[in-house]
C-alpha cells in the first residue's frame, strides 16, 4: 500500500477542512510548495492535491500553484477539484500532473467520464467517490461535498466497466482523526476486487494504516494527521516496511 500525503489548496494556502465544511477551515503557515518539498524529502512517492476553490466553484482555480507543486515534488501527483471538461484534464496533464481525479462529473455525466477513461486510460483517471453513510448505505456527495445525492457508491461503481483507480472518502471521518471507515472499504473490495482503492478520511494512527494495508487497499491518503503531527510520514513508512 502506498502512503499518499495530501495538500488541500484554498486561496493559495495550505489548509484542512473538517468534514468538508468550508466554514471550518484551518490554515497552515507553511506554503504549499514547502509542504510538497518536505513530503518529497521524507520519502513520499505520490502526492494528492485538492483545489478546494475549484471544487467549490466548479472550475480550475489554482493551476499555476499546482504546476509549482508538481515541479518541486517530481514524483506522481494526482489532482482533483473543479475538473469538468476535457480542457481541464489537458491543462493539468500539461503541468506534469500524472493522475486526474474526477468527482462530481463521475456522478452527473457518466458517459463523459467513461469517455475520459477510454481516452486517457484507467491509470490516468481516478474516480473520487465520497460518501456519507445513511442507514448503512454509502450515499455519494458532489460539488466539493456540498451536494448530497441519492446515488450509492455501489450503484455508481457498477456503471464504470473500465475503472481501476478509485479514491473513496467517508466525509464524516474527514479531518476528525477518529479512524477510517474500514468496513466500507472492505465491502468495496469484496464487491469490486479488481479496484486499486485509495482510502481517505480519519486516518490518524499507525493501527489505522496497518489495518488498511491488511485489507488490500492500494493507497492511503493522509492529511490532517501529518499537519497536526499526530503521525509523521517517516514513521508511517517505517511501520509498513516492518510488516
Amino acid at each position: 500500500m502506498i502512503i499518499i500525503p495530501s495538500i488541500d489548496l484554498k486561496q493559495g494556502q495550505c489548509v484542512r477542512l473538517k468534514q468538508g465544511d468550508f466554514n471550518q477551515t484551518v490554515t497552515y503557515t507553511n506554503t504549499p510548495q514547502k509542504v510538497a518539498e518536505q513530503f518529497k524529502r521524507e520519502g513520499a512517492t505520490v502526492l494528492h492535491v485538492v483545489d478546494l476553490d475549484g471544487a467549490k466553484n466548479g472550475s480550475l482555480a489554482q493551476v499555476d500553484l499546482i504546476a509549482d507543486i508538481v515541479s518541486i515534488f517530481s514524483g506522481t501527483v494526482q489532482v482533483g477539484g473543479g475538473i469538468r471538461t476535457t480542457q481541464d484534464i489537458d491543462t493539468l496533464l500539461s503541468t506534469g500532473v500524472k493522475r486526474v481525479v474526477i468527482g462530481t462529473q463521475a456522478l452527473s455525466n457518466i458517459l463523459q467520464t467513461q469517455a475520459w477513461l477510454d481516452t486517457y486510460g484507467p491509470e490516468t483517471i481516478v474516480l473520487a467517490l465520497d460518501f456519507r453513510l445513511q442507514q448503512g448505505v454509502p450515499y455519494l456527495a458532489a460539488d466539493g461535498w456540498q451536494t448530497q445525492t441519492t446515488q450509492s457508491l455501489w450503484d455508481v461503481l457498477s456503471l464504470f466497466s473500465s475503472v481501476t483507480q478509485v479514491l473513496c472518502t467517508d466525509i464524516s471521518k474527514d479531518g476528525m482523526q477518529q479512524g477510517p471507515n474500514l468496513a466500507v472499504y472492505q465491502e468495496c473490495l469484496l464487491k469490486f476486487p479488481t479496484l486499486k482503492l485509495q482510502a481517505s478520511g480519519g486516518i490518524s494512527r499507525l493501527q489505522d494504516v496497518t489495518q488498511l494495508n491488511k485489507s488490500g487497499l492500494a493507497g492511503c491518503i493522509i492529511g490532517k494527521a501529518f499537519y497536526e503531527n499526530t503521525l509523521s510520514l517517516p514513521e508511517v513508512l517505517q511501520c509498513l516496511n516492518n510488516e
